[in-house]
């Protein structure tokens, strides 16, 4: 994406300034449910074609039962092929929207794994680098974003913490991940630091000195930050949803620990990566054979590279 806006034309229209031009030969993606219903006019306009829709999430569920989530999910209803993100949101999607499953078994939808972030050093580096008194854990939660339940997560880390599962003979630090200005006491004296907004190349560098990582996701996509840490090495806790338990994410890899998503639960699987930690050669093991892609050139195939090319033929020179 670096070279992305030395190749296209980008054209604002969020503010409705002026009318937005269009050709017989423009295609449109849509990212989010919202822009769904421009793509749907400007489609509309150009023979009822379909329009391409990334479908990154269940959107309606990001809100009550209000406008807002009838809107997002007539969405799923429009005329359009889909690439969704993951396999496990794909299955989600074709069980909940009859009109998704239609497409999907007309081959209108197709699903890719997002790639992870997760760089695993080799094993004598990985060793030195976690065999020490000091562990660190990760919360890695958003408080403006409802579906990681930050408030949840945030309250069974004090749980853990003020059982005593810390007490483990180890010198533990404990870290916040996209929390912002929010702050965590786990006691009046104890509190979660908390780390600033990283880029992509500081965020791979720093998630590999953790050993757990706590990263809840009450949506049917599974978020990625579990496979990233899960895959450096770090034993991770996330929560079971709807359509992912422990079937899902064992086929994966083992340095994941499921959770329901409550308090108690939530802090007993804390409580049980506290007692794996150790475990250094099983860590290592399992995120060294994790099922998961960490590169996207894993990821992007010529069956994906296919689908949009039948969608949107080939281009037009003229």
């Amino acid at each position: 994406l670096e070279t992305l806006f030395d190749e296209v034309e980008i054209n604002y229209i969020g503010d409705r300034y002026a009318p937005l031009k269009i050709s017989p030969h423009d295609e449109v993606v849509a990212t989010v449910w919202y822009s769904a219903y421009f793509a749907k006019k400007i489609m509309s306009l150009l023979k009822e074609k379909p329009f391409l829709y990334l479908i990154q999430d269940y959107e309606a569920a990001f809100y009550p039962y209000n406008s807002l989530y009838a809107l997002a999910h007539e969405t799923y209803n429009f005329n359009y092929h889909a690439i969704v993100s993951t396999k496990t949101l794909l299955n989600f999607m074709r069980n909940r929207v009859s009109h998704f499953n239609n497409l999907y078994l007309e081959n209108k939808a197709i699903y890719f794994n997002n790639a992870c972030s997760a760089k695993l050093s080799d094993k004598n580096t990985f060793l030195k680098k976690h065999n020490k008194k000091t562990k660190k854990l990760a919360f890695y939660s958003r408080p403006s974003v409802n579906r990681n339940m930050f408030e949840l997560g945030a309250l069974a880390l004090i749980k853990a913490w003020q059982e005593g599962y810390f007490d483990s003979g180890h010198n533990w630090e404990l870290y916040g991940i996209g929390i912002g200005n929010v702050e965590i006491y786990l006691s009046e004296r104890d509190k979660l630091t908390q780390l600033p907004r990283m880029s992509l190349n500081e965020y791979e560098e720093k998630i590999g000195e953790f050993d757990i990582c706590l990263s809840l996701m009450a949506s049917p996509h599974p978020s990625i930050t579990p496979f990233d840490l899960a895959g450096i090495g770090a034993l991770v806790v996330t929560n079971s949803f709807e359509n992912k338990g422990d079937d899902y994410f064992n086929e994966i890899t083992d340095n994941i620990i499921v959770s329901e998503p409550t308090i108690d639960s939530i802090a007993n699987a804390i409580k049980s990566a506290i007692k794996r930690v150790d475990d250094l050669d099983t860590r290592y093991s399992n995120a060294n054979k994790m099922n998961y892609p960490r590169n996207w050139n894993n990821v992007w195939s010529l069956d994906h590279k296919n689908f949009v090319k039948n969608i949107f033929g080939a281009p037009n020179c003229n």
